[in-house]
């Protein structure tokens, strides 16, 4: 690459980028710093993993979507479960074939 071009991202790399993303958004949707955080972090989880599903990434779904669902189970919150549960619903109708069985667990 030229000086000053781009730096390519390893997968390794990219793999800790979506850990350490991940992390902060489960973080944030059990936040106690009021409703916001945690209606944000299930918007970006839900955005995020929708837009894994359209490019079929075998490899960063099933982390997203485990993400999502564990915050989705850990949330104290009515409201904030209500929102999430309605982005998962959403996000089922629209892409066919995610996996549920992770629910079971």
């Amino acid at each position: 690459a030229a000086a000053g071009g781009p730096k390519s991202i390893t997968d390794d790399e990219l793999e800790d980028m979506l850990g350490d993303l991940l992390s902060a958004l489960k973080k944030a949707s059990q936040s106690r710093q009021g409703q916001a955080p945690r209606l944000v972090a299930f918007s970006c989880l839900s955005r995020m993993l929708s837009t894994l599903c359209d490019r079929h990434d075998p490899d960063s779904t099933p982390a997203v979507y485990r993400t999502l669902i564990y915050a989705l189970v850990e949330s104290d919150s009515k409201p904030t479960r209500e929102f999430a549960t309605r982005c998962l619903l959403s996000l089922l109708e629209k892409h066919e074939g995610v996996p549920v069985g992770i629910l079971a667990e």
